[in-house]
């Protein structure tokens, strides 16, 4: 079967669905700048999982990093998640304040019944930890843990003999495990029924640690300090330290450890601890950090997420937060706009998929399809561009209008209109970049509309509506609206206008009180003159088919939680922006011109972004189980992949990308071998060499159903939990990945 013949069965199959899935808003930046990227989790290569212990909030990635889902977050105080611990794609545990524990099956797409740690002041749970499917620890900031022995459904407390906050537990095997506080470090070996503490070389404060066996472990802590043991924990010893900061987190993959911490130290060492190197970096304080051993690891800061591909040697950020005070938006062209912020606004060049900072500040902005744009916000301030925001110049300090500035209007880059209220409420328009200013006043403008380019409209706080028709020079009030307080303008025409609650057709001179809009809307727009829509502060979204006279109720639902303050439409999609830096993304049809998806590299996986499903190609033919994000390259050849968005939108295909060799290993007897197969309850697999590997199980559909790690040539594979049926085995070394397919009778 052709690429061709495929493409065409699939957009067949899309249009086919067009009526059955409802349209809804999906969240394009997940992460704010603040965000405090804490406890952190890598399953593979591309599959993470990480926490926000400031705010509370819980995320994944399906492509390394480079893009998030957001599975929750609005957590009070008292439950704010605080540590984290992932066996698998699916099942993970949440530690919280006030002794709440978050489990899940699935990703924390949903969630088990929460159980509350109870019968003693606990304080907050501050570490977690498995030793396997069943055992595991909490720790809390009032010194006491806790064991389960049924995956978190029930916690019974052991004598810790402290008093201070636990930071993290590690455990050698089901018995021999150590566990770090302020000046403390514990050991238990019988299982953590009771502890010890062991004796340190001075009053430390290790933040994190790592055993690789019985004997030999690590530690890293306050003020940089690096200790060492060499019997179990008997006696500790210092190592040089290349900083005097507080190292936060300590990741260990064979011989290679990184640590990461205040001032944004990275420290590095390559021969087991005995030496460290430190890394240059920007200056955000680094949180969090979480390996797997093919060498590809993230690192977590405030609303940074970094990425290395080569355990820790080099980093790259491939995440970053959108600020918190976000206000409005407006678009060139299908590709190209920005959203303006209070103290910093973001841009796009994909159509609103992903998000960069840029210097357009302020709670109005417009952007022409020239590249001309201006934008303005409290005390006067305003900016101007004549290439899309790529660059900004500001308005001169002196000569700023003495006027909160809600909306902008450009005509060039130095012609342009701002207008708003509070004191001296009016329009100001300046032919010189904003050193001098010509003045109408008028009420509290919040929104205009130019459907030429000397035609124009605006609305505001009180019940007049406002015309130009000499491109702003002057301004005339056609007098009051039906209803007050209109936040929203648009005209598709001269004659034929919206605000949030009205229409006219008649350039304005008359209004009709429109009914089934909602009270609140942020955002109007009509793409001809009968389809409109209309954006309420909840999301919620209304369509009309008949130039606003009946509105088609909910035809996107609303947000919870969420706040809109404004929204625009570009090409067949909905831009929303809400509160604390959220931006969301509704796909209601299909781009006039394809979508054309982009392909990266993360280790040995190819990756691309979309908010449908993705279908990989191998020279040409569908590959099995290649309907995620990531594909890994087991095979040579050329790789490319069409992703379906929205109501059955065919992207275009994209660029193939060309693989000559791999490290992947065949189902040869040197390398890898599985038997029997078919299977029924055990599945032996046979590797020539004992190194450290990761072994991964997908069944038929691409779900990972098994992650596990081993060091032996020969691994039993557990079968019977596997529903029968075909599964494909993937062995991850870190310098090669081997792959086979079984059958589980």
């Amino acid at each position: 079967m052709t690429l061709r013949t495929i493409l065409l069965s699939i957009l067949l199959l899309g249009a086919i669905a067009l009526p059955v899935q409802a349209q809804q808003w999906q969240l394009v930046a997940p992460i704010r700048d603040d965000d405090r990227m804490g406890d952190m989790k890598m399953i593979d290569p591309v599959t993470g999982f990480m926490i926000d212990d400031l705010h509370g909030g819980i995320f994944s990635t399906r492509d390394g990093g480079a893009h998030w889902d957001r599975k929750a977050n609005n957590f009070s105080a008292v439950g704010m998640p605080r540590a984290l611990w992932m066996w698998d794609a699916q099942r993970g545990v949440i530690a919280a304040n006030g002794g709440r524990i978050y489990r899940t099956n699935d990703g924390f797409d949903s969630f088990l019944p929460t159980v509350m740690i109870t019968g003693v002041t606990i304080g907050n749970c501050t570490a977690i930890h498995f030793v396997n499917d069943t055992l595991g620890f909490v720790g809390t900031s009032t010194g006491k843990i806790f064991r389960t022995e049924d995956a978190g459904l029930t916690w019974s407390l052991q004598n810790s003999g402290i008093t201070v906050q636990l930071e993290r537990f590690f455990f050698v095997d089901d018995q021999l495990g150590f566990a770090v506080a302020a000046q403390f470090i514990l050991r238990s070996t019988d299982g953590g029924s009771t502890w010890e503490q062991l004796p340190t070389p001075q009053l430390v404060n290790i933040k994190d640690l790592h055993f690789w066996d019985a004997l030999n472990g690590i530690g890293v802590g306050a003020v940089g300090v690096i200790l060492r043991t060499v019997d179990g924990g008997d006696t500790w010893f210092n190592i040089t330290s290349p900083t005097t900061s507080t190292m936060n987190d300590l990741e260990v993959q064979g011989n290679t450890l990184i640590a990461c911490g205040a001032l944004s130290r990275i420290i590095r060492s390559t021969d087991g601890g005995a030496t460290w190197t430190m890394q240059t970096s920007d200056n955000r304080e680094r949180h969090s950090l979480s390996f797997t051993p093919a060498g590809v690891g993230l690192m977590g800061a405030s609303g940074i997420v970094y990425r290395s591909e080569d355990m820790g040697a080099t980093w790259n950020i491939v995440h970053v937060g959108t600020p918190n005070s976000l206000t409005r938006t407006s678009f060139a062209n299908d590709q190209i706009g920005v959203v303006a912020g209070t103290m910093e606004g973001v841009r796009t060049t994909d159509g609103g998929r992903h998000w960069a900072a840029s210097d357009v500040i302020g709670l109005g902005v417009h952007l022409r399809s020239d590249g001309a744009g201006s934008s303005g916000g409290g005390q006067g301030v305003n900016t101007r561009t004549g290439d899309f925001y790529t660059t900004v110049q500001n308005g001169p300090t002196g000569s700023r209008p003495q006027v909160v500035i809600r909306c902008t209007h450009s005509f060039s880059p130095t012609t342009y209109i701002v207008a708003g209220g509070n004191l001296n409420g009016g329009f100001y328009r300046t032919t010189n970049g904003g050193s001098s200013w010509t003045y109408t006043p008028a009420g509290n403008p919040y929104d205009m509309y130019f459907p030429t380019e000397t035609t124009g409209y605006a609305v505001g706080e009180g019940t007049s509506v406002y015309k130009t028709t000499d491109a702003g020079i002057t301004w005339t009030d056609l007098g009051p609206l039906v209803s007050a307080g209109q936040v929203t303008v648009f005209f598709l025409d001269e004659q034929r206008g919206w605000t949030g609650l009205h229409r006219t057709t008649d350039g304005g001179l008359t209004w009709t009180l429109m009914s089934g809009t909602p009270q609140s809307t942020v955002a109007v727009y009509f793409s001809d003159a009968d389809t409109g829509y209309a954006v309420a502060a909840s999301g919620q979204t209304v369509r009309s088919v008949d130039g606003g006279i009946t509105w088609e109720n909910n035809y996107i639902s609303e947000v919870p939680n969420a706040s809109f303050s404004d929204a625009a439409f570009v090409d067949g999609t909905l831009i929303g922006v809400a509160n604390g830096g959220d931006i969301y993304r509704a796909q209601i049809g299909c781009p006039e011109n394809a979508f054309v998806p982009l392909i990266q590299q993360v280790g040995s996986y190819f990756c691309t972004h979309t908010f449908g499903t993705a279908q990989w190609f191998l020279n040409g033919e569908p590959i099995p189980y290649g309907n995620d994000l990531c594909v890994e390259a087991s095979a040579p050849g050329n790789y490319n992949v069409v992703v379906t968005e929205g109501p059955g939108c065919v992207s275009a295909p994209s660029a193939s990308v060309q693989v000559i060799t791999t490290a992947v290993g065949t189902n040869t007897s040197e390398d890898l071998h599985i038997a029997p197969n078919p299977a029924t309850d055990v599945l032996r697999i046979t590797r020539s060499q004992g190194t450290a590997a990761e072994i991964t199980v997908y069944d038929a559909q691409g779900r990972s159903v098994l992650i596990d790690r081993t060091s032996d040539t020969t691994y039993n594979l557990d079968l019977s939990t596997f529903k029968p049926g075909m599964y494909v085995v993937r062995i991850n070394a870190g310098n090669g990945v081997q792959s086979a397919s079984f059958v589980k009778e």
